[in-house]
């Protein structure tokens, strides 16, 4: 668990234990949402299992709702590998650093898997591109391993 503060008086609480109750709601309107265009909603059962079988990053505004206001999730064995996806934050609290601050939060924990051979994420959006090497180290897998090329079965 995390926090930090912004200029403004915001509170921000990051943590990867939560209720899942506190976030259900709010992460289905985000899925419904262009912030996560990539997606839609879910049932909730199904909601309930993706937050289950993730390592999940919440980030709350801890007023006094504590309401959801930012999120990422690492599908990942814990060890060797892990997939950063759904990762957003709500548009009015964008450019007080909460992604950044996220991200440094992702990138703390994956810092304690000694056997981590590499966490992957998808991007096409040139900001998001430059963003994730500032805030992860992430790096063009061309670039990477020459000749790589990513498959995907489409579902």
């Amino acid at each position: 668990t995390w926090t930090k503060g912004h200029s403004s008086g915001a509170q921000y609480l990051c943590t990867t234990h939560f209720d899942i109750g506190n976030v259900i709601d709010p992460l289905n309107a985000a899925f419904a949402s262009d912030l996560l265009w990539w997606t839609s909603p879910l049932d909730n059962e199904e909601l309930v299992k993706l937050v289950q079988n993730s390592m999940c990053f919440a980030v709350f505004q801890t007023d006094a709702n504590q309401h959801l206001v930012g999120f990422g999730r690492l599908i990942t064995d814990r060890v060797t590998f892990a997939y950063l996806t759904d990762v957003f934050v709500l548009p009015e609290h964008q450019g007080k650093g909460v992604g950044r601050w996220m991200m440094g939060c992702v990138n703390e924990v994956l810092g304690f898997w000694p056997h981590l051979r590499g966490c992957l994420l998808l991007t096409g959006d040139p900001k998001a591109l430059k963003f994730y090497y500032e805030t992860l180290g992430a790096e063009d897998i061309k670039k990477v391993v020459p000749g790589l090329v990513a498959l995907e079965k489409v579902g």
